[in-house]
């Protein structure tokens, strides 16, 4: 563990709150504070947690939602056929002539209407909105870290707000604490109390990263993680079903299951709480993907919004000859998303029932690969 750091900087409260059910764990986060109850797999293995693809785009474009028409019957019957040979249940929505789809669900018990966890894919978010604030002049991605930090964390002038994107700060934070932070702790200075400074331009994946972009974008903003992402992305575009933790009530969610077994509450807020900065929001199939749309719309191939390396997850979005892909999943969630370089056409798929292992959330990524294709060919 190393050695305590003071911090010089205010961040929010976090409180875990029980939900009815499944009792799936609330947050308090005004502002980018979250909530941890434990690092549980992470520090042995990526491979063995969460999965981190994903890429983002920034708010400007308008793009139509098609919120009361069904999928066009020229491709639902398609889509529902192909996802039906690749055994998805839960729920998707797709991308055609550049309008989204209302959110649709396949398989037994698959209720509609609810929201499911994005996993790593927030980051899509967290890269968005570091890239609104270089484009309005506020922030550079060569701004050094040190700037933002530099009474609390010590570290070399060559780590940069890029090097947090790509994950080769060199800073880590192998620790886990004792016992669930409770109301008044601040995972912010938690995360920099327990920082490593490391060897710069090495990639390693480390969740503190983005914790740390959450506190820039907070300082540079002037407004909180949460509020930022809200007045900026989320409300402009009217996405009234994307939403952090802390704002879902209980039969919002769909019930999240590990294979045949259904997730307890404490299960849930443990596995949501592997990573520090991650993990806090809940979306309906057809607001994240317009999420998506408008972000690939704005940023594209722009550095600093896709993965440098698709072999480097960051939990950005990773440009492919065809389009943007990404896929993250915690036990009990799951998702997978592709969308084509102009955003005219794509496919979301989110599952309530994973295991929270990298090759889940990958298998589930490569069957929204196929059914782009097919998405495509009925367009």
């Amino acid at each position: 563990m190393s050695t305590a750091k003071k911090i010089g900087l205010t961040a929010g409260a976090i409180v875990i709150l029980g939900i009815g059910g499944y009792a799936l764990a609330k947050y308090d986060t005004g502002s980018y504070a979250h909530v941890l109850y434990e690092k549980t797999l992470k520090k042995s293995s990526k491979d063995d947690t969460q999965v981190h693809r994903i890429t983002d785009k920034s708010v400007k474009p308008t793009v139509k939602v098609d919120n009361k028409a069904e999928s066009p019957k020229s491709n639902s019957s398609g889509i529902e056929k192909a996802l039906q040979e690749q055994n998805f249940t839960g729920a998707y929505a797709v991308i055609k002539n550049g309008q989204v789809s209302d959110s649709k669900t396949i398989g037994k018990g698959i209720e509609n209407g609810k929201l499911y966890q994005v996993a790593d894919l927030e980051n899509t978010l967290t890269a968005a909105a570091i890239m609104k604030l270089v484009d309005s002049g506020k922030l550079s991605l060569s701004t050094p870290v040190s700037k933002f930090y530099n009474e609390s964390l010590e570290v070399n002038k060559n780590v940069t707000v890029k090097s947090l994107l790509n994950m080769t700060s060199g800073i880590t934070n192998n620790d886990v604490p004792n016992d669930q932070l409770q109301a008044g702790d601040n995972i912010l200075q938690w995360n920099l109390n327990h920082a490593n400074a490391g060897t710069a331009s090495t990639y390693n994946y480390q969740e503190i990263n983005y914790v740390l972009l959450e506190g820039i974008i907070s300082q540079v903003s002037g407004t909180s993680y949460q509020s930022y992402i809200n007045n900026n992305f989320l409300k402009p575009n009217n996405l009234n079903n994307i939403k952090f933790v802390s704002k879902v009530s209980d039969p919002e969610l769909a019930t999240p299951f590990n294979g045949n077994q259904k997730m307890t509450g404490g299960a849930l807020a443990k596995a949501m709480n592997s990573q520090m900065g991650m993990n806090q929001i809940m979306a309906s199939p057809s607001d994240y993907l317009k999420l998506m749309q408008i972000l690939v719309k704005s940023y594209g191939d722009k550095q600093g919004f896709t993965a440098v390396n698709a072999q480097d997850m960051t939990g950005q979005l990773e440009s492919s000859a065809d389009g943007f892909e990404g896929s993250a999943g915690i036990q009990g969630y799951k998702t997978a998303v592709k969308i084509s370089k102009d955003g005219n056409s794509g496919i979301i798929l989110m599952s309530n029932n994973s295991n929270g292992q990298t090759s889940d959330s990958n298998g589930l990524l490569e069957t929204v690969r196929k059914v782009f294709i097919t998405e495509r060919n009925y367009n």
